[in-house]
């Protein structure tokens, strides 16, 4: 009498293990990319800010040596940052709501 086997467990043999081994890579790739954000976050937390702004030369043939310090003019950028973030704003709020009448 001849022995039977079983052709679902013949037949998807070979994907089963291929499934495996791609469920395994997934989980080494998930493994590294943890130990990736975790190395990433050590060394944003070591980081240190300067306490002062930075002083830029700009050098020209036409209007000569000038330099910006930018603690001087925090304000003023700050003032001009705030208005090109209104202009944006009222910019978007017209494209969205009002459209082109």
């Amino acid at each position: 009498m001849p022995i039977k086997r079983k052709k679902s467990a013949l037949l998807y043999w070979p994907l089963a293990s291929a499934s495996e081994n791609i469920c395994a890579e997934m989980r080494r790739e998930s493994a590294e990319h943890k130990y990736k954000i975790a190395g990433q976050l050590a060394l944003l937390q070591s980081l240190t800010w300067p306490s002062d702004l930075p002083t830029i030369a700009l050098n020209s043939s036409l209007f000569g040596n000038f330099s910006v310090n930018f603690n001087d003019w925090s304000g003023m950028f700050l003032a001009l940052r705030a208005i090109v973030i209104a202009g944006a704003s009222f910019a978007a709020y017209r494209i969205i709501f009002v459209g082109n009448s």
